[in-house]
């Protein structure tokens, strides 16, 4: 014979799933940024030399297959040993904003954990490549900009969204945290 569930219960073990969900999401985000970098980066190579150039989408955009030992702009050229442990920061944030997230009761919201995902899979998705070519392959072209790549562009995303959920989100999910300090449920202060 069966107990019944208690009222609440489910919806209780419903939210906790959620953040724990939630929480932990940044790594499929991180896997999908990985495989998608990836898989273009071997398309590209697979189809044409470093230095060689496809129009694509009417002239607007180009493929163009270079290889790049700095960061954005060619910066730190040949500098492997920051790159690694730059990526190896990331990673690391990631993973401990995870496990302290997994403490708290409030809800970190998508934003961050997709921003996470995106940034820390667009790090490892770039080291992939230095540690196995010695550079970063490139091979988008918009000729507005410096070539990047997948892994780039996600690292842009990723960032901006954590500084958007910073900067502009930061008060979402205050309600599963509690009152501020100093001011009661209904926002009135407390004396």
């Amino acid at each position: 014979m069966s107990r019944p569930t208690p009222p609440g219960r489910t919806a209780r073990h419903a939210a906790r799933w959620a953040r724990h969900v939630t929480r932990w999401a940044w790594v499929a985000w991180a896997a999908l940024v990985l495989a998608a970098d990836q898989l273009s980066k071997a398309a590209v190579q697979a189809r044409l030399a470093v230095g060689e150039s496809v129009l694509l989408a009417g002239g607007w955009v180009r493929l163009t297959h270079l290889r790049n030992s700095g960061a954005a702009f060619g910066l730190f050229s040949g500098q492997q040993a920051l790159f690694v442990v730059a990526t190896g920061a990331v990673v690391a944030l990631a993973v401990l904003w995870s496990c302290r997230a997994a403490a708290s009761p409030a809800s970190p919201g998508r934003g961050v954990s997709a921003g996470l995902g995106l940034a820390s899979g667009g790090a490892v998705a770039n080291l992939a490549d230095r540690l196995r070519h010695g550079a970063v392959v490139d091979f988008i072209d918009v000729r507005l900009w410096p070539v990047f790549n997948v892994a780039d562009a996600a690292i842009v995303v990723g960032v901006a969204l954590l500084a958007w959920r910073l900067l502009v989100g930061g008060g979402r999910g205050r309600a599963a945290a509690g009152p501020l300090p100093g001011r009661g449920r209904g926002g009135e202060e407390q004396g």
